[in-house]
């Protein structure tokens, strides 16, 4: 979004690293094994939801309009991948009646003019 990402990088440019970040801690909260059953899910669920509900607390709708956007739809797409592994249909409509419950907010405070999801 902002000009500087990997790809705009040339071979002369120095890509900065992190040596005294210690990152073990969060590793070790997720996985990078596919998942194969709801508990496992669920897991990786709450630890990103807490993750998009903190981000969301800098990232606000009237500062930053479009990191919010994505973070909500971010959290929708949680909710759709988690109804996934969940076996009760009741369960997945739930699930899928909160994803319209983060979006449609969205749809009536933002300006279709200036917006487009």
């Amino acid at each position: 979004r902002d000009g500087n990402n990997i790809d705009s990088l040339s071979e002369n440019d120095q890509i900065p690293e992190f040596e005294d970040l210690d990152v073990s801690n969060q590793t070790s909260q997720i996985t990078d094994k596919r998942l194969h059953s709801y508990e496992d899910a669920k897991g990786v669920f709450i630890w990103t939801q807490k993750h998009l509900q903190s981000a969301q607390q800098y990232f606000t709708l009237d500062e930053r309009c479009s990191d919010y956007v994505d973070l909500v739809r971010d959290m929708s797409q949680l909710y759709k991948y988690l109804s996934y592994f969940e076996k009760d249909d009741d369960n997945k409509c739930k699930m899928h009646r909160r994803r319209a419950d983060l979006l449609e907010p969205l749809n009536r405070d933002l300006s279709p003019t200036h917006y487009l999801l």
